[in-house]
């Protein structure tokens, strides 16, 4: 009798603790980005496998890039209402290509930035820093969600032509909530995202490009916990110079490409 009633106790204490979080998920739950005093420190791992042409001389390259960073808050000497500054440091490079180790210059550099709570960056330090990172941090809506809800970022891009001029594009994010699940001991949103951007060509070259990939964001510590990313990229330049035909390419790239982000342990 005494066990029966322990195991009630158990369950009752169980159902107790999980409630308060099941009734937040159904009434929606923020998502925010929120600096965390110290910092936290990721490993970000990206694997590429590439088929490069050249006037018809091909070549197969492959890439592992491994980079320890921290992000955390950073000095505000200009504050934006709304907005929290962030410090990212990479602590250490290692860069293997073809099986060959390749010195990086990257370790110990620094990128300030300023981060809505949201995820809209709206400044930072070097704007040739940020590509590194800024596909990373993905813009949440501005209210609650729950499971099920979706949204849309779009990114500007722009292809250069052959005179010059650019052409602009639409990169789409298309973001869901799959989820609510607890990773790694964090209550984490489970966030589907698939990345699209228009087929396009210009008179000198066109793009072919998508992504997929699965973001856990911990929303009680405003911290990403995970992402896993696959990329792939199909990008032709012809060459205009020469008369034939059909037009003549002058290089190839088609690139699949594996991110992946943890905290490190």
């Amino acid at each position: 009798m005494k066990t029966k009633r322990l195991f009630l106790l158990v369950i009752l204490l169980i159902i107790g603790l999980s409630a308060p979080v099941f009734a937040q998920q159904d009434n929606g739950v923020p998502l925010e980005y929120k600096a965390a005093a110290g910092g936290v420190n990721y490993i970000l791992t990206v694997n590429s496998d590439s088929f490069f042409t050249l006037y018809g001389l091909e070549k197969k390259i492959k890439q592992n890039v491994v980079t320890e960073f921290t992000m955390g808050p950073g000095r505000d000497e200009l504050p934006v209402k709304g907005a929290d500054a962030y410090l990212i440091e990479i602590i250490d490079e290692k860069t293997v290509s073809d099986g060959e180790k390749v010195n990086s210059s990257a370790s110990g550099s620094k990128l300030n930035l300023k981060l809505t709570k949201s995820g809209k960056i709206i400044d930072s330090s070097d704007p040739s820093k940020l590509q590194y990172f800024q596909d990373l941090i993905i813009s949440f809506p501005e209210k609650p969600v729950k499971k099920g809800d979706s949204w849309k970022v779009e990114t500007p891009l722009k292809i250069k032509n052959n005179d010059g001029t650019f052409k602009e594009l639409t990169a789409v994010l298309v973001c869901k909530v799959e989820d609510f699940k607890e990773y790694n001991g964090k209550n984490c949103a489970v966030i589907e995202t698939k990345l699209s951007v228009a087929d396009e060509k210009t008179d000198s070259a066109s793009l072919k490009a998508s992504a997929a990939g699965v973001m856990h964001f911990d929303y009680e510590n405003g911290r990403i916990a995970a992402i896993n990313n696959v990329i792939n990229m199909d990008v032709k330049v012809i060459d205009e110079k020469i008369s034939a035909k059909k037009p003549v390419e002058a290089s190839t790239l088609k690139s699949k490409i594996t991110v992946k982000l943890d905290l490190k342990k």
